[in-house]
């Protein structure tokens, strides 16, 4: 099973990720070779840990890994601006990025990496850097292209935030018509702070 942690968008978000999609979609269409496969509006996501394909009889384990609850306060986190990887030359993908809620992205992310450790799935080497995924190129936009490209990126403003109070390990289902996305567990946030009131309380 191709497996990944997620935090997802609330359905205002997405719907205004949908439409900044949907204003790149025109914009790009004069530019020869700039026809990337879009994200469809429900697979819409911030990617917390890609782990890859798993065996069956492990995917119980990891379930239950990310289902703890995690300590850490609910958060925003905010979507702006927009870029394409790798940063220069021929571009694979186009994101949107986090301005608002990075720095708790990335402690969930670490907190995540460290239980994901016990199951014997190490770290990426990379460091993690908050984005949303809008597309990816089945060939790489290169040259000029990949320059008009940049600039149009450079116009995507604000888009929205949401709140994050908890993390999903989705099992990513690939099909003709491009993946589909299920969930197997979720986590929330906010496992220390719930401690804190029970003990207030029982004091």
């Amino acid at each position: 099973m191709r497996l990944f942690v997620a935090v997802d968008l609330d359905s205002e978000l997405r719907v205004r990720v949908a439409d900044t999609a949907a204003h790149l979609v025109e914009a790009l269409r004069p530019i020869a070779g700039a026809s990337p496969r879009w994200v469809t509006t429900p697979n819409l996501h911030v990617t917390l840990r890609f782990i890859g394909e798993v065996a069956p009889e492990r995917v119980w384990q990891l379930e239950a890994l990310v289902s703890a609850p995690l300590d850490g306060a609910p958060f925003h986190l905010e979507l702006a601006g927009a870029g394409a990887f790798p940063a220069s030359g021929a571009i694979r993908v186009l994101w949107l990025g986090v301005t608002r809620g990075e720095a708790e992205l990335g402690s969930l992310a670490s907190r995540l990496d460290a239980r994901l450790r016990t199951a014997g799935i190490e770290a990426p080497d990379r460091p993690f850097r908050a984005h949303l995924t809008l597309a990816r190129f089945r060939r790489p936009c290169a040259g000029r292209a990949a320059r008009q490209v940049r600039a149009l990126l450079r116009t995507v403003g604000r888009v929205g935030t949401a709140r994050v109070d908890r993390v999903t390990l989705y099992e990513s289902r690939l099909g003709s018509a491009g993946p589909t996305y299920v969930a197997r567990a979720e986590g929330r946030l906010g496992a220390r702070s719930e401690r804190a009131e029970v003990a207030e309380d029982a004091g």
